[in-house]
């Protein structure tokens, strides 16, 4: 775990914890739920009502929703993901809906939650306090600064060394098409952070080679998601009692529908991004990002995630220009990158895209099923 982001997680939610009042008003809640168990009445159930409402509202629109894989991962690890936002409102409904005509048992299971709640809060205060007198910084990035994050799952790579390395070549060889589309030459490709609880890799990135990274992924992504409708619709078809040879065509159907929508978006990526000229290099660069495209497929497929960031630019200076390629691809970043916020749901791997180059390079392997 890396302690710099941590220490950025740490931030976020104690800030959260602070200006919405969520463990105050989980608290209030509590309180109320007591007052009906020792004496139901008009007035007590109303205040639970008010309480609940309160609740509800502090717990909407949580910026720990909004986190990334590799954020969501971290708050994971930590123990705290069922304190905030939808999974701590969904805890509370069920809770409440299951014990209606039990208020004791829902008092008792929601007091309990909420000495959990109170000791996290005094770990994360004690965690605060130790992170910022250990001088360890909070790795905001620097305005105009993007950032673009990758997640690997421990079983996508058999926690083996040789696998990581391979999958991360493949990645390097992913981002740089991207770069070489988006700035005419392959990036360096810098590390900024890793942490190895799951190998989460990030990298600086200038702000035009990480928007064109962003779009790529952005519309790969929704093209799986109506494969993960059509595998839905294939499951409710064997339910119906239809045979799964009769079935077994909407398989092949789905990696057409992506293998089609792979070849379209690389062609659009290129045309979009690519400044260099229309001569033999772009046409090698569609065939390049094609192979890109469907390695990023797959690998979504296994479990991978793919994030993207950046600190918008401050104003220039009254004699400065404003670069407007630049403050556009930092908007488009804005517009995109919460899009990109994906947890593949668990079930077999859905993809076996061909990969080119790789292919013909290395054996092929088995698909090994997700625990994403």
């Amino acid at each position: 775990m890396n302690a710099e982001r941590l220490h950025a997680v740490v931030r976020v939610l104690r800030d959260e914890i602070t200006k919405l009042n969520i463990f105050g008003q989980f608290q209030n809640l509590v309180n109320y739920l007591q007052a009906v168990v020792q004496q139901s009445n008009s007035s007590t159930q109303q205040n639970l009502a008010n309480g609940i409402q309160a609740f509800n509202s502090a717990v909407t629109d949580s910026a720990v929703d909004k986190f990334s894989p590799g954020w969501k991962e971290m708050l994971s690890q930590i123990g705290g993901s069922r304190f905030f936002g939808q999974a701590l409102k969904t805890k509370v409904d069920a809770t409440l809906a299951a014990n209606q005509l039990t208020p004791t048992v829902a008092y008792n299971e929601l007091n309990n939650l909420l000495s959990e709640m109170q000791k996290f809060q005094q770990a994360l205060e004690g965690a605060g306090g130790a992170l910022s007198s250990f001088k360890i910084g909070f790795e905001d990035l620097a305005p105009g600064q993007a950032e673009i994050g990758m997640l690997i799952p421990r079983d996508a790579v058999h926690n083996q060394l040789g696998e990581l390395t391979s999958e991360l070549e493949d990645l390097a060889f992913i981002l740089n098409t991207f770069s070489e589309v988006a700035t005419g030459k392959p990036d360096d490709l810098i590390i900024s952070t890793v942490s190895t609880s799951e190998f989460l890799v990030y990298l600086q990135a200038h702000p035009a080679f990480a928007a064109c990274v962003a779009v790529g992924i952005e519309r790969v992504l929704e093209m799986y998601k109506k494969l993960l409708e059509i595998r839905k619709l294939r499951l409710d078809i064997q339910k119906l009692g239809v045979p799964d040879e009769k079935a077994a065509g909407i398989d092949e159907y789905s990696e057409g529908v992506m293998k089609d929508g792979v070849d379209r978006i690389s062609v659009e990526i290129v045309d979009e991004y690519y400044t260099q000229g229309d001569g033999e290099r772009k046409n090698e660069l569609k065939v390049q990002m094609r192979r890109a495209l469907s390695m990023t497929a797959n690998r979504i497929d296994r479990g991978f995630n793919f994030e993207v960031r950046v600190e918008p630019s401050t104003k220039p200076a009254a004699d400065a220009k404003p670069d407007e390629k630049t403050k556009a691809a930092e908007q488009l970043i804005s517009e995109v990158g919460p899009k990109l916020r994906f947890t593949r749901p668990k079930g077999d791997q859905l993809l076996s895209l061909s990969e080119g180059e790789d292919d013909d390079k290395k054996p092929k392997k088995k698909p090994t099923p997700t625990k994403k």
